[in-house]
């Protein structure tokens, strides 16, 4: 054999030992995380083009006029004709919808009405809470919130201009409100977090010109800020507890879940997701605990339910608890193009090309 054919056969005997070691290494890997494969999907009567959230074990859709209900099954449940180009959200206390002025609030169990009335002004968002609902009204930079009860009736007007709206929402069991605002007046952005009793005064007010604040926790005794560089924690008069402070400058949280008063936060470096999702190291934090655990397969996204995060890409799932060191790996019976969530009966809603499937996890 000449010196050529020799180095050629070398060449070809190393390309098939890499080549095996490889697919050792892969299986090995996906043997450690308990790789299984889901064999479920259902098919819902709706395309991933249009709006859908999670609701309670199903999810709700719009056409463009009219609002569907779905359960775990896939069937209709109850549908509302709300108007041309509505938007809608669901929260705590049912679903909220919308179309130009004219405002719907619903029972998400059932889609009986709170109420629905016009409200003489087009509609930005709303949240209803057990409570209460908040509307938000105007433009970007000219905001009004509006405060109804569950039933219509008008009980506090809050003026936001200059301020951007970041956030809104109840806490207090429904009977307290929350704004997040920043204001780039200035030259400097000041991010703030205000707090109302609906109908009476502002109960309290947290500013915070180093950072951006975009998610805000309320539990019994603080208020938890999260911000591009800490997450802080403040009593309620406004005072925070530096020695509680986080520093999550790099991560970005993508996820939360626990609860108010223990909640687990789901980061991803900000470098993993700045242009597209593309995450395989993950920062949990859940009470003291805080670390980083590494996915197998790089998730396109990111969510939480309880003390479990999932981490999903076009073919898996990967699933962690807060107590894992390794996630378990699942394969999908379909192809995950987009997460739209986690029912509270632990199935993945995913968008496949333009259909739209419920894969139950458990």
């Amino acid at each position: 054999m000449d010196k050529t054919a020799r180095l050629n056969w070398l060449a070809s005997i190393l390309v098939a030992a890499v080549a095996t070691l490889a697919a050792i290494l892969l299986g090995k890997s996906l043997a450690g995380h308990s790789s299984t494969t889901l064999d479920r999907a259902i098919l819902l009567p709706c395309s991933g083009e249009r709006e859908i959230q999670i609701l309670g074990e199903g999810v709700v859709y719009s056409d463009g006029s009219t609002l569907h209900a779905l359960n775990d099954s896939g069937r209709q449940i109850w549908s509302c004709a709300v108007g041309a180009d509505m938007g809608f959200s669901v929260s705590d206390g049912g679903v909220a919808a919308w179309s130009r002025d004219r405002l719907y609030l619903l029972s998400g169990s059932n889609g009986s009405p709170f109420y629905s009335g016009g409200l003489g002004r087009d509609i930005l968002s709303c949240k209803l809470g057990k409570t209460y609902a908040a509307v938000l009204t105007g433009s970007e930079t000219d905001a009004t919130l509006l405060i109804l009860e569950r039933g219509g009736r008008l009980v506090d007007t809050i003026p936001l201009s200059p301020e951007i709206v970041m956030d809104y929402g109840f806490f207090e069991n429904g009977s307290m409100l929350w704004i997040t605002t920043i204001n780039t007046e200035g030259t400097t952005p000041l991010s703030a977090i205000s707090t109302y009793r609906p109908g009476r005064t502002m109960a309290g007010n947290v500013q915070d010109a180093d950072q951006t604040i975009y998610r805000v926790f309320f539990q019994s005794q603080s208020i938890c800020a999260v911000g591009t560089t800490y997450a802080r924690f403040y009593d309620y008069n406004g005072n925070e507890r530096t020695s509680d402070r986080l520093l999550v400058y790099g991560w970005y949280l993508t996820a939360v879940g626990g609860s108010n008063e223990k909640p687990l936060m789901v980061y991803a470096p900000i470098s993993q997701t700045d242009v597209t999702m593309n995450v395989s190291d993950v920062r949990l934090v859940y009470g003291g605990m805080d670390k980083v655990i590494r996915m197998p397969f790089a998730c396109t996204a990111l969510a939480s339910m309880d003390t479990t995060v999932y981490g999903v890409n076009r073919q898996y799932v990967m699933i962690c608890t807060a107590a894992d060191t390794h996630p378990v790996t699942y394969a999908l019976p379909v192809r995950a193009d987009r997460l739209i969530g986690i029912t509270s009966g632990h199935s993945l809603a995913v968008v496949s090309g333009n259909e739209v499937y419920l894969v139950p996890i458990q």
